[in-house]
C-alpha cells in the first residue's frame, strides 16, 4: 500500500512543529510495510531545505518528498505517483476544491480530507483501516 499524504496542516504546522501524534503515527504505518510519500506545496529551495530538516529531525524519511515543479499540478503528480491512499486537507493545494475531487473519473485513488490542522489523530494505527474509513464515516452519519 503506498499512502500519500500532504505535509503541511496535517504533519507539520506553518512553523515546521509535528501536529499532535503524526510522526508517530506515520512511523507505525511504515512498520506495517506501508510506503509513505509526501506531497508538498512549498518549493523554494530554502523553504524544502528546512521542511526536510524538520523531517530528519522528527524521525520521517526525506527520500519521498514530492515538490510540485513548475506548472505541473498536484492532480497530474497524483496521477503519476499512483498512491492507493491520498490524505489531504480542504484546502492542501491551495485551491478551491481537494485534489481528489480533482482527479479523473476513473482513478482509483482512495481519499480521505481532513480538517486543517487536525492531524492524522482521528486516523486508525492499522493502514489496513485508511482503506474503509469513508465508509465508516458513511455509515456514522
Amino acid at each position: 500500500m503506498k499512502v500519500l499524504i500532504f505535509l503541511g496542516d496535517i504533519i507539520f504546522d506553518s512553523n515546521n512543529k509535528p501536529i499532535g501524534n503524526a510522526v508517530r503515527k506515520i512511523n507505525t504505518w511504515i512498520e506495517a510495510g506501508v510506503d509513505v510519500q509526501y506531497l508538498t506545496k512549498r518549493h523554494g529551495f530554502m523553504d524544502l531545505k528546512a521542511l526536510k530538516d524538520s523531517c530528519k529531525s522528527n524521525g520521517l524519511n526525506t527520500e519521498h518528498i514530492h515538490a510540485r515543479l513548475g506548472d505541473m499540478s498536484f492532480v497530474k503528480m497524483v496521477e503519476d505517483i499512483k498512491p492507493t491512499v491520498l490524505i489531504e486537507t480542504k484546502d492542501s493545494s491551495g485551491k478551491e476544491k481537494p485534489v481528489s475531487e480533482r482527479l479523473g473519473a476513473d482513478s482509483k485513488v482512495k481519499s480521505i480530507i481532513l480538517e486543517a490542522g487536525a492531524g492524522l489523530s482521528i486516523l486508525d494505527d492499522n493502514p489496513e483501516e485508511l482503506l474503509i474509513e469513508d465508509e465508516k464515516e458513511e455509515s456514522e452519519a
